[in-house]
């Protein structure tokens, strides 16, 4: 009797951490920075700006930045928002898809100022 209450207690305690993680999806980044200029760039929760950072990295000019989220709920819409110093409008923002995601980040023109343009990266083409 003991023993079929601990197989049954441990049995309760797995489905309920398998049952924690239903529903949730992870999502990975690899940004290129292909502007003259140092960037921010966060994965954030949210349709509208600005919305609330999940994860945060720098990247220089000429790199690259791996970001990964994981056990994010299914319903809720994750962005990317890259940013400048000096940019003077809104950051650029591109909606994304659980899963990998490869994105590069240019400049409008070759100035400090001018608006940052994202896009992303093909399967198969430089990942």
């Amino acid at each position: 009797m003991r023993g079929t209450l601990q197989a049954l207690a441990i049995g309760s305690a797995a489905s309920i951490l398998v049952g924690c993680q239903t529903g949730r999806v992870a999502y990975e980044l690899d940004v290129r920075n292909n502007a003259a200029q140092p960037i921010d760039a966060r994965l954030v929760r949210g349709t509208e700006a600005p919305g609330r950072a999940l994860s945060v990295v720098r990247i220089g000019p000429a790199d690259r930045g791996r970001m990964l989220i994981t056990r994010i709920p299914k319903a809720w819409h994750v962005a990317l928002e890259v940013d400048a110093q000096g940019n003077l409008g809104y950051p650029a923002r591109m909606p994304l898809e659980p899963g990998r995601t490869a994105v590069n980040v240019q400049q409008d023109r070759d100035a400090s100022r001018a608006r940052l343009l994202l896009s992303k990266v093909q399967r198969g083409q430089g990942e």
